[in-house]
């Protein structure tokens, strides 16, 4: 069973925007170059109703080992940090797909 895995970050409003875009581009594009990771959709909400700086990602797994292995990839942790100085909350979801 494939399986997608969707993430959504509010950005720290005090933030530079420009220093949370290249932190935002920079995790897109190290999660990317990973192993079994597929199907790669990234970018900022640009929906002008909404308040919230906020930045998503979508990818897909052809399975459950493959999401694991993603998990431990050394990209992986190299993301989360580019990310987290300017990440004020983030939502998860994993679908069944």
């Amino acid at each position: 069973m494939a399986l997608r895995w969707m993430v959504i970050f509010d950005a720290d409003d005090a933030a530079d925007r420009a220093a949370v875009d290249q932190a935002f581009a920079d995790c897109a594009d190290l999660l990317r170059q990973i192993p079994g990771v597929r199907n790669f959709v990234g970018g900022p909400n640009i929906n002008p109703n909404v308040k919230a700086r906020r930045y998503a990602v979508t990818m897909e797994f052809d399975d459950a080992d493959a999401m694991k292995r993603y998990a431990a990839h050394e990209n992986h942790a190299a993301a989360l940090a580019a990310i987290q100085p300017y990440n004020k909350s983030a939502i998860n979801s994993l679908l069944a797909i």
